[in-house]
């Protein structure tokens, strides 16, 4: 694209010109033509790339979770034994929570990212609750809670222009 910018411009400067007489200056052409063809990311752009530097690794964490917790379920471990599988995935929340902190997002979708830190924030602290006092209902809460900051990833990957998030189950 940038080339055919500059052949045309260059072609429609061709002839001599009746005042100088003097040949165009084909590179100050080609400069123009490349400086307006550059794109420029938009705020959005720019905020779905630093989305997806953050969650990656948080979606890499989350899956690891899901298979660790499998024969866990499996077997009906008693709670106890589920806080230290559920320790790095609550580990990989905070780093994403705070890499989600630190990302500008443009008034666009300021709702979505309202929503997601605040879900964020409510799941890091029902599974602390977890952590700390490990029974069903305070799994339950913690899976309430996951659901929502679920639902919230979700809508600002939509306002981003992004795929949905993958599904990792934990229960």
């Amino acid at each position: 694209m940038v080339i055919a910018g500059a052949v045309t411009a260059t072609l429609a400067g061709c002839g001599s010109s009746a005042a100088t007489d003097q040949p165009p200056n084909v590179a100050a052409s080609a400069a123009v033509a490349t400086q307006s063809s550059t794109a420029i990311p938009t705020a959005l752009a720019v905020a779905a790339q630093q989305y997806l530097a953050v969650v990656t690794p948080f979606n890499a964490a989350a899956a690891k979770n899901a298979a660790d917790l499998k024969p866990l379920s499996a077997r009906m471990a008693p709670w106890a034994d589920v806080v230290p599988v559920m320790r790095p995935y609550v580990v990989a929340l905070s780093i994403f929570r705070d890499g989600v902190f630190k990302i500008d997002f443009p008034a666009a979708v300021s709702p979505q990212a309202s929503a997601l830190a605040s879900s964020v924030t409510k799941e890091l602290a029902a599974w602390s609750d977890f952590l700390s006092k490990p029974n069903a209902v305070t799994w339950q809460r913690a899976q309430d809670a996951n659901h929502e900051f679920s639902g919230a990833a979700g809508a600002l990957r939509m306002a981003l222009h992004l795929p949905p998030p993958p599904i990792f189950p934990i229960s």
